[in-house]
């Protein structure tokens, strides 16, 4: 039950590491020169919210 436990705990560790590794892969410019975050987000009704608020009040306040 230990082992298992530990094996879980470093699988999601090896993940983690590996999905920082690997953030910045295809971040490669755009051809309009301009800036733009992507952002992943859950499907959860508080995310959709955010979602919906971020183009009137982010780019409002960040251009």
């Amino acid at each position: 039950m230990r082992s298992t436990r530990y094996a879980v705990i470093a699988g999601a560790a090896a993940t983690a590491l590996l999905a920082t590794a690997c953030s910045g892969a295809g971040a490669g410019g755009s051809s309009g020169g301009g800036k733009s975050i992507n952002v992943l987000m859950v499907g959860n009704p508080q995310m959709e919210d955010i979602a919906k608020l971020t183009k009137s009040t982010f780019t409002k306040d960040t251009g």
